[in-house]
């Protein structure tokens, strides 16, 4: 078993701080002439637990014979030896839980992919190719 984390760029952390900086300060700060109901404190409170659960959740793991990309409690299950080919540049604009733009293309099946972007690209494609001699790797 082999666990790769996922890469994590700069600019999400800004931006979900100031998402989170936006909806507080338009809750809590503007004044209102009514008390806020407390499903709103559980929703929001909820819904930023969540966020933060599934960016700090956000790994590949290679178990036996299946590549398990998971963000959060979200799963993408890719038996190995089903893996054709890697591209190591992604230009695919599906997002399977990356927090990065730096992603690789695993292409499984009949056409089937998964984009992700671990932090260590290169040990992951090394990984799966010593467990699939068939990649192709481009």
């Amino acid at each position: 078993m082999k666990r790769f984390e996922s890469k994590k760029d700069a600019w999400v952390i800004y931006f979900l701080a100031g998402t989170l900086a936006v909806v507080l300060s338009m809750v809590y700060l503007i004044p209102s002439e009514k008390e806020i109901p407390w499903i709103v404190h559980i929703i929001l409170a909820a819904s930023f637990g969540l966020i933060f659960w599934m960016y700090v959740n956000t790994f590949t793991l290679v178990e036996n014979n299946l590549l398990t990309h998971q963000c959060g409690m979200i799963k993408w299950k890719v038996p190995v030896d089903k893996i054709k080919r890697i591209k190591r540049k992604s230009t695919s604009m599906i997002n399977h839980g990356t927090w990065s733009s730096d992603k690789i293309d695993i292409i499984y099946n009949l056409g089937s992919s998964l984009s992700i972007a671990p932090a260590d690209k290169e040990g992951l494609i090394e990984y799966l190719v010593s467990r699939n001699g068939e990649i192709e790797v481009f």
